[in-house]
């Protein structure tokens, strides 16, 4: 699992921990690393929300959470994380609706939430992101 104390790495720009088995969830304390640019945390056996904390992430160009067993809803404080170029999400099991908030997210290049439980609509915001 990724421990709490991660929140302690303030100087830590890049985390990437792709492609392993670690478990458990994601902590809130990851929102404790205001230099974290790019965050990979993909096709582990991650559980859990994911934690509206990762939108205080305000410097995060690159967050990937792809292919592990996120539940819950994609949280509407994403939209706080205005530097983001690529977002991914695919591959879970994360449902409700997709929040409107997506569409502050005007750097992003790369939206991915396929392979998801998500219902509704497509929020019609998503036409503020020019560079997709």
């Amino acid at each position: 699992s990724i421990p709490t104390e991660i929140g302690r790495l303030t100087n830590l720009e890049m985390f990437l921990v792709h492609d392993n088995q670690i478990d458990g969830n994601i902590p809130t304390q990851v929102a404790q690393m205001p230099l974290l640019e790019h965050l990979d945390l993909s096709s582990n056996n991650l559980v859990g929300n994911i934690p509206r904390e990762v939108g205080y992430l305000q410097r995060v160009y690159q967050l990937d959470l792809s292919s592990n067993q996120l539940t819950g809803s994609l949280p509407t404080d994403i939209g706080l994380c205005t530097e983001l170029r690529r977002l991914v999400f695919a591959t879970n099991q994360v449902g409700g609706d997709i929040p409107s908030e997506i569409g502050l997210l005007s750097n992003v290049h790369e939206l991915s939430f396929f392979d998801n439980k998500f219902e509704g609509s497509v929020p019609s915001t998503i036409e503020n992101l020019q560079d997709l």
